[in-house]
């Protein structure tokens, strides 16, 4: 079972994780209609929120334990959070198609820190080699998630054919579903293993008869 405080940040992200899903759909919207910009605002709006929710946990960390290591290892996530929300907050000037390049930068620089933070991440636990199952699985679900987002933020802002774009947009998506597995293992508690009674050994010797 987690601590009060790794559970506190689960559920932070995992709500974070809910927005990102509903500023992914939103996004899809907006790859299939003409008037583009309200539903880009209403997923930016909840891009904005998810990445507000990812962000509290690293700076609460970095407050309870204020150390170069813990620094260095939230500086990514952080980092991309911070550029995505900035991203967004400029989609709701007036003049929006004019900032579609510092727009659709900010979340491929935020997707690459996520996809960066993810590759040290493997390579740490690869160092140890003493990572548990649950462990890995949320590690190669935050990779994947990171890569769908690299592959959302390239396809969904840089691509020329409208089917591109809107592969990309998926991809938003995915990368959020699967953002949803790392605070999920956190909040479900481990199986213990069964404890597993040793029969009692039983001697074969022939009972001696006392003599008096």
């Amino acid at each position: 079972m987690a601590d009060p405080s790794e559970r506190s940040d689960a559920l932070s992200q995992l709500v974070g994780a809910g927005f990102f899903c509903a500023g992914s759909g939103c996004f899809i919207w907006l790859s299939w209609v003409d008037d583009w910009v309200r539903p880009m605002r209403l997923g930016c709006g909840c891009w904005i929120a998810g990445a507000s929710c990812y962000l509290s946990p690293p700076l609460r960390s970095a407050w309870r334990r204020a150390c170069a290591s813990t620094l260095a290892r939230d500086a990514m996530p952080a980092l991309a959070m911070l550029s995505w929300i900035v991203g967004c907050a400029f989609s709701f000037v007036d003049d929006v198609e004019r900032e579609l390049p510092l727009i659709n930068g900010s979340f491929v620089a935020g997707a690459a820190c996520l996809l960066a933070d993810a590759g040290w991440r493997a390579l740490a636990q690869w160092r140890r080699r003493e990572a548990s199952a649950r462990a890995r699985l949320v590690l190669r679900a935050d990779g994947a998630a990171a890569v769908c987002y690299v592959l959302a933020a390239a396809f969904g802002g840089y691509a020329w054919e409208v089917g591109w774009v809107r592969f990309g947009m998926v991809c938003w998506l995915a990368g959020s579903l699967l953002s949803v597995v790392s605070p999920g293992v956190c909040l479900v508690p481990a199986r213990r293993p069964k404890q597993v009674m040793e029969p009692t050994a039983v001697s074969t010797q022939p009972v001696q008869p006392e003599v008096h």
